[in-house]
């Protein structure tokens, strides 16, 4: 289930341009997931290997940091997490504002995400 909740951050709303976008590793014992794609079109797919693993929706707003997700982990049940970027955007964690997905909770805040090649 932990696998599942990871990825299911689906947050709404498109911000098409955003320091997000773009591929991450996932480095956490319990995500489940080995990348993340965040795409322009306010997507994101989790990827265990090549393999789509879960799929979602966000929202990133820059000026707050803040994350909305809604996936297919945690049907109809949104996320809003705040992002920490850190060193010049190529990791980051997240902090847990509101989300009723208990498993995706545990599983977001435990992750660290970092740009290909950093780890």
């Amino acid at each position: 289930m932990k696998t599942v909740i990871f990825c299911l951050a689906g947050l709404f709303a498109i911000n098409t341009s955003n320091s997000i976008t773009g591929t991450w590793n996932v480095s956490s014992a319990g995500a489940g997931f080995s990348s993340v794609v965040f795409k322009n079109n306010g997507t994101y797919e989790c990827y265990t290997g090549n393999t789509v693993a879960l799929n979602g929706t966000y929202t990133f707003n820059e000026t707050d940091s803040t994350l909305i997700i809604e996936d297919d982990g945690c049907y109809d049940i949104t996320g809003t997490y705040r992002v920490h970027l850190s060193g010049n955007a190529d990791s980051l964690r997240f902090t847990p504002v509101n989300d009723d997905c208990f498993t995706r909770k545990v599983s977001v805040q435990s992750a660290l995400l970092t740009r290909p090649g950093l780890q």
